[in-house]
Formats: C-alpha cells, sequence, structure tokens
C-alpha cells in the first residue's frame, strides 16, 4: 500500500461524519487532556453506541488528516480498554492507516528521505507495544490484522523488536501470509538472531499448507545461505539441506554467495574453485559474479586477471552496471596520483550526475548534447562517495577542496536537491574524505574540526562514526597536538562510541612524535584495558621506544593517571596551532580500508539484493 492510496483511505474514513460533528466530538474527547488517561474520560462522556459504531473510524481519520499520528495512537488505547469496544474491523483498519502515515516505504525511483533508524526503531517499539495490548482485548470474534501493518512494522523496528513482534502474532494465532513471514526471515537473518530466523523458516517449510513454489521462498533461502557463511560451515550446511529437501537446487546466486565468501576470507583456491563448478553445473556467470572476481583481483593488486574480468563481464552487457562501475573507478583511483583520470574513467560508464553540483567536475560536462550522445549509468551513493574520495586525496589547494565541502553541505541540507538522498545514503563517508584532507596540514586542521561540528549539530542528518573520530584524532596527532586529540577521545566515548585500534593508534602516533614516552606507555595501558589488540601499525611504532624506562612507567597500573580525555572537547572557538616539524606522507590507508568497507558493505550484500530483485 503506498502512501498515496493511505492518505485516499483516510479521507474515506472521515466521510462517515460531517466535518462539523468531528469538530464537535474532538474537543470532546480531548476535554480532560491529550494522554491516553484523560482521553479515556473523554470519550467515555460519548455516547456508547457511537463508541461501539462508527465513531472512532471518523474521528481517527479526521486526526491523521490533520497530522495528528501521537493522538490518534492513544484514541487506539482508549477504545481497546472501553466497555464498549469499537468494531475489531475498526481498530484493524484504523491501524492499517495509522501506521502506513508514521511508517513510509519505499517504492520504485521515488525520491524519498526517511529518518534517521533510531527515531524510527524507537517508533516502532511504541507500536508493537500498542498491538499487543489490541491481541489481548476479547472482542467477541478474532482481530484480524491487515498484513501490511505487520509489514512496516518489521522494517522499521530493530531486531530486538522485529523479534518480539513475531512472538507478539504467533501466540495471538494471527495468520500471516507467506510473504509475511519471509520478511521476518529477512529482518531476522542476522548472525545475532539468525538461529531464529531459521527456526520460523523450519516452521514454513514444514507446513504442508504452504505453497513454496515460487520466487520469494527461494530469496528467503538465499538470504538464510548468504548470511550463514558469515557464521560457520554447520550453518551454511543446514539451509543447503533444507533447500534440497524442498526441492530447490542451488543456482547462479548460491555461488555468488560462497564466492563472495572466499573474496572475504582472500581465498584464491576456493575462488577459482567454486567459479569452475559453477561452469560444470551448466551455469553462467552474471554480473555479480564478475563484480566480486573483480574487487578480489583488485585488492590482489593482480591487474592483468582484473582486466580479463572486464573483459568477460563487457561480453554480458558493455555497459557493465553500477557495482563493477564503480570498482573499476576505485581500481584506478588506487593506481594514479591524479584526479582526472579518475575523472575520465568516470565518463566512461556514468553521467556527469553530482560532480557537478559538488563542484568535483567542470560545468561544461553538463551540456544535454553530450549526455544524449552516451547511454550511460546514473551514480549511486558509492559511486559518488568513491569520486570526492579521488578529489580530496588529489587536489593539493586546501581552499578548493574546503569550497567543495561547503557545496557538498548545501546539497546534503536541501531536500529539494535531486541528489540529497544518494549523498545522504553515502552517511558520513563523504565528510570523512574532506576531513581527512583538510586535517593534513596544520594551517588547516582548524576545517576539519569544523566539519566535525556540523556532524555534531543537533539538527544534522549526517552523525560521525567510529572512522569520523578517528580521522579527527589522527589529524590532531600527527599535527602534535595531543591535547586537542585527547580532547576529541573524551567527547567520542562521551557520544557513547568506542575507540577503535586505528584510533588509540593515532594517539599513540602522536604521543611518539613528541617524544611524550611515558604517555605513549599509558595509552598502550589504555588499549589493554579496553581489550584492543594492537595492529601492525602499533607495534612498528613501539619499535623506537619498546626500550624505554618511562614506556614502561606509563604501562604500570599505578603510573600517571590520564584525565585529558576528561576535558571538554571545545567545537566552538578556535584551536591555537602552531606549525609541527615536517611530517612524512600520511599512510593512504586509513582511508582506503573505509572506502573497501563502503564499496564492500554488507560483505556486497547490495550486489547480492539486486540479483534476487532481477528474477
Amino acid at each position: 500500500m503506498d502512501d498515496g492510496f493511505a492518505m485516499r483511505g483516510v479521507s474515506c474514513l472521515v466521510r462517515e461524519y460531517s466535518e462539523d460533528r468531528l469538530r464537535r466530538l474532538i474537543p470532546l474527547i480531548l476535554s480532560e487532556g491529550h494522554s491516553s488517561k484523560a482521553m479515556a474520560k473523554g470519550w467515555a462522556k460519548l455516547d456508547p453506541k457511537e463508541r461501539r459504531h462508527g465513531v472512532l473510524i471518523s474521528v481517527a481519520g479526521y486526526l491523521l488528516q490533520e497530522k495528528c499520528p501521537k493522538i490518534c495512537m492513544r484514541l487506539i488505547e482508549c477504545c481497546i480498554h472501553d466497555t464498549h469496544v469499537p468494531n475489531p474491523e475498526d481498530i484493524s483498519l484504523v491501524m492499517e492507516y495509522l501506521v502506513a502515515m508514521e511508517f513510509r516505504v519505499q517504492k520504485g525511483n521515488r525520491r524519498w528521505l526517511p529518518p534517521p533508524r533510531e527515531r524510527t526503531e524507537k517508533r516502532a517499539s511504541r507500536y508493537i507495544e500498542l498491538l499487543m495490548q489490541m491481541l489481548q482485548v476479547d472482542y467477541g470474534g478474532a482481530l484480524s490484522l491487515r498484513q501490511s501493518t505487520i509489514y512496516r512494522l518489521i522494517q522499521g523496528a530493530s531486531l530486538e523488536g522485529v523479534e518480539r513482534l513475531y512472538d507478539v502474532v504467533e501466540k495471538s494465532r494471527v495468520i500471516l501470509t507467506t510473504d509475511t513471514i519471509l520478511h521476518f526471515i529477512h529482518r531476522l537473518s542476522e548472525p545475532e538472531k539468525w538461529s531464529r530466523a531459521y527456526s520460523i523458516l523450519e516452521k514454513l517449510t514444514g507446513d504442508p499448507k504452504r505453497n513454496l513454489n515460487f520466487p520469494q521462498v527461494w530469496k528467503g533461502f538465499q538470504t538464510m545461505f548468504y548470511k550463514a557463511t558469515f557464521i560457520g560451515e554447520e550453518e551454511s550446511s543446514k539451509v543447503i539441506r533444507m533447500m534440497l529437501q524442498c526441492g530447490i537446487g542451488p543456482g547462479t546466486t548460491s555461488y555468488n554467495i560462497l564466492m563472495s565468501k572466499a573474496v572475504r576470507d582472500n581465498d584464491d583456491n576456493s575462488l577459482t574453485g567454486i567459479f569452475r563448478q559453477m561452469f560444470d553445473s551448466g551455469l553462467r556467470p552474471s554480473m555479480v559474479t564478475f563484480g566480486l572476481l573483480h574487487n578480489f583481483y583488485k585488492n590482489r593488486n593482480q591487474e592483468q586477471e582484473r582486466i580479463n574480468v572486464i573483459r568477460d563481464a563487457m561480453q554480458l552487457d558493455r555497459k557493465l552496471n553500477r557495482v563493477i562501475a564503480t570498482d573499476i573507478l576505485h581500481a584506478k583511483l588506487k593506481a594514479t596520483e591524479h584526479y582526472f583520470p579518475v575523472l575520465e574513467e568516470y565518463l566512461n560508464f556514468f553521467n556527469p550526475g553530482p560532480l557537478i553540483p559538488l563542484g568535483i567536475a567542470p560545468a561544461e560536462l553538463g551540456n544535454p548534447r553530450r549526455q544524449a550522445i552516451q547511454d550511460r549509468l546514473e551514480p549511486n551513493h558509492k559511486t559518488i562517495a568513491v569520486m570526492i574520495h579521488a578529489f580530496t586525496i588529489h587536489e593539493k589547494d586546501s581552499s578548493a577542496v574546503w569550497a567543495a565541502y561547503k557545496r557538498y553541505r548545501s546539497i546534503v541540507r536541501n531536500e529539494e536537491s535531486e541528489y540529497c538522498e544518494p549523498i545522504r545514503k553515502a552517511g558520513c563517508y563523504i565528510p570523512n574524505s574532506y576531513m581527512f584532507a583538510l586535517g593534513q596540514n596544520v594551517g588547516t586542521l582548524q576545517y576539519a574540526v569544523m566539519i566535525m561540528e556540523d556532524m555534531l549539530k543537533p539538527d544534522s542528518v549526517i552523525h560521525p562514526n567510529v572512522h569520523s573520530w578517528s580521522i579527527l584524532m589522527h589529524a590532531m596527532a600527527k599535527n602534535g597536538k595531543v591535547e586537542h586529540a585527547e580532547q576529541v577521545l573524551g567527547a567520542m566515548r562521551r557520544k557513547g562510541i568506542q575507540p577503535n585500534v586505528v584510533t588509540w593508534t593515532s594517539l599513540l602516533s602522536g604521543y611518539v612524535r613528541v617524544q611524550s614516552i611515558r604517555r605513549a606507555g599509558d595509552v598502550l595501558r589504555r588499549m589493554d584495558e579496553h581489550n584492543v589488540k594492537p595492529s601492525g601499525h602499533t607495534l612498528r611504532l613501539l619499535k623506537s621506544i619498546v626500550d624505554s624506562d618511562e614506556l614502561a612507567k606509563g604501562m604500570m597500573p599505578d603510573g600517571e593517571s590520564e584525565n585529558l580525555g576528561e576535558q571538554t572537547f571545545v567545537v566552538n572557538g578556535p584551536l591555537e596551532i602552531t606549525e609541527g616539524p615536517e611530517e612524512e606522507k600520511i599512510d593512504r590507508k586509513m582511508t582506503e580500508d573505509e572506502i573497501d568497507r563502503l564499496l564492500m558493505r554488507d560483505g556486497g550484500e547490495v550486489s547480492r539484493d539486486m540479483e534476487l530483485s532481477q528474477m
């Protein structure tokens, strides 16, 4: 059910009563206040016949039309606890339209900017609680809960909320369609809830009344199989056995899932073996297959093999797809020292799109005639992030980088911009790239701080992650500002984000640079307290100071206490920064790793979902 249908349905609800009549009823209902208890007193003032028949659906429709979902939610609570419970069909219908307005669902290519996930999950939790109350009431007949209501709550809830929702509807014996059950399985297939999803799938396949011979069931198996590869061989084997019992044999996607695991494990023998098995089984590779192979050879710097994969993929589709084309851009970025070769490669596959308003491509590329000549792909959020990353790495003019960031900021704040949605979808990866670039030089460090300030503002739609904080700390430490680095660490932890090995190593490098060896030892002690294992880079930093007595003192539990991290991180007001000693060129691996995480986020699940959706 789309949002237009929801609004048309709401309008139909209102027609049962005249608007004048509703305007008299609603003040009466709210006469005691707007809380649930107060509204219950107001609701009791209505005629019992009206409370049982008709008035709920019209009043609720009017409230929804006037964009008052919270009051409408409390109205449902009043009704289900009333001695004169309304018709259960009315309650179910009101709940359907209320949930439809509160939980919008992406449809096709429609532009839509979802609210922050945390807010959606909290809202879903409240509605699941209301649903529990609704299902506990004796209506003198079954409450026919609509599948669209359950579906929207599945999509909006946290994993714990989804599991709780399933328990609620199963206990109440609400009839669930196979499609709705598969939505539960899809959401609960994450490693921490995988066993619960498997038990639901087992129950589904064991029901003789269920028709399992349609594509959605096959997709459910593939989802479970894909997530099982992150857990263990036993779980993967269980899914395969269940598939075979249901008469579902492995297809190209099954082999792609196995290949994605080999890519994650960097296992060349397994990858090539699975690829050969695919051919031996009479199956043909898909574009996702070639995308996995390309990513594997790119990361291993096997250039000839990578080129061969591109050639084979183009025989399947000369345009390739956005996944492979974006990965080709990333390979170009890693191989060149300049931005424009990456831009030229981009234009071989993609329309200029957002690059012009972002200020990282010449305006003349937007010529409509030029665009019409070539049938090119539209960039997605990952493509945009890679191009901005390439620009920030190779652009030496910090004023140009700052100007480009301000263009990005204006677009991400403007919901009317046609590029707002994909740019927001990239999350903090884009501002992280700008922050990293502007944090390299002491003269522009203040701009890096300002980018973090933007992400920390209460109304910001982009929020920093652990990599954002690590990048800012690295910038502080690189420029010898270890006091500020400690302040960043303190602010980060107060925000509930736990430092990782990159964060701690950045702080450690700062103390090594300023020859504060005891403080470096204290950092190692704190890493150990937080069960953070040192990386290879951490160990390399320690080589030059490993024999120092000061290092040993700092590592002692009763050594000099460190309280700089408890200071306030001042996000307003300038930092007093002086020119530090000449530093070696920063290791690009810090941001390269982050872009790799973006390209293969969810282990390539985007590629898998795309293939499943094409069935």
